[in-house]
């Protein structure tokens, strides 16, 4: 099992390194374009929040990452407060960081919005003991 455990390791060393040279080469990209998801903050944080709530509850997450990162810490806050737990824990992964968007080549990962302008790489799947 150890053997097993220390070639996929040596594996998804191998991958990640790959990927972060791949990624390399990539211009960073946003998941969504910023000038239209600035106009849906607009729209959402005019709204009531129980209402932009039941529509966070259902959107695409690629969108609603886009759209809360942008969004006002006091609108966001009171939106979240009247979404669905479940939803709710998804999204705050996404916007810290723990969860990421595979990338549209399908061989690297990306964090959510780390930081404006860069992207980077998820960490190893299996922890390493030391």
């Amino acid at each position: 099992m150890d053997a097993a455990k220390q070639a996929l390791q040596a594996k998804m060393r191998d991958f990640h390194l790959s990927s972060d040279a791949l990624a390399k080469d990539q211009p960073p990209r946003e998941m969504i374009d910023k000038d239209a998801a600035g106009r849906l903050v607009g729209i959402y944080q005019a709204m009531p929040p129980r209402q932009a709530a039941a529509i966070f509850d259902v959107m695409d997450t690629h969108i609603l990452v886009g759209i809360a990162s942008q969004m006002d810490t006091r609108h966001l806050s009171a939106i979240m407060a009247n979404m669905s737990p479940d939803r709710v824990n998804l999204i705050s992964q996404f916007l810290v960081g723990v969860r990421t968007f595979p990338s549209h080549s399908g061989s690297s990962s990306e964090k959510a919005f780390p930081k404006k302008g860069q992207m980077p790489q998820i960490a190893p799947l299996i922890p390493s003991r030391q």
